[in-house]
């Protein structure tokens, strides 16, 4: 649902020129790491990082229930937009797990992030590290040292 609110948020994103943006969310019973991208700019990518419910009985959504690799819905769910106005696409981060193969995480878990300023090649940069643990405290990621996935902005 909400997908013009969503294309709304995105325009006016991508108007601004703003390129340091990571959206945290969860409420969906899975854990991933999505980027965004769009087609009128190859420098463009939003990130959004999805943690779990902490306790979660029942099966919740998995990979087979998000749009991917594929233009973002509109409010018409098979209308593209017109030619002049951005389309976004999404796709699923892979991530570094021992626990699991891919990318969305659907055991009960939590997330830690850490945002840090690195110099990378003479520029201060934003960096990201995820790691995902278990609901018993266990990282999920297979270099405890790095975490499970790290972004630069």
């Amino acid at each position: 649902g909400f997908q013009q609110e969503r294309l709304v948020i995105l325009d006016n994103i991508y108007e601004s020129k703003n390129r340091n943006i990571a959206f945290l969310s969860g409420d969906v019973h899975c854990s991933f790491i999505a980027e965004l991208t769009c087609n009128k700019d190859p420098n463009f990518k939003i990130y959004n990082i999805v943690s779990s419910a902490f306790n979660w009985i029942l099966p919740g959504l998995n990979r087979g229930n998000f749009i991917v690799n594929r233009p973002l819905a509109t409010d018409n769910l098979h209308s593209p937009r017109a030619n002049e106005e951005p389309e976004y696409q999404a796709k699923f981060v892979e991530l570094d797990s021992t626990l699991f193969t891919g990318n969305v995480i659907v055991i009960n878990n939590f997330c830690h992030i850490q945002v840090d300023n690195p110099e990378i090649s003479g520029q201060i940069k934003k960096r990201i590290t995820i790691n995902y643990y278990t609901e018993k405290g266990n990282s999920l990621a297979k270099n405890k040292a790095i975490g499970i996935k790290t972004i630069t902005l």
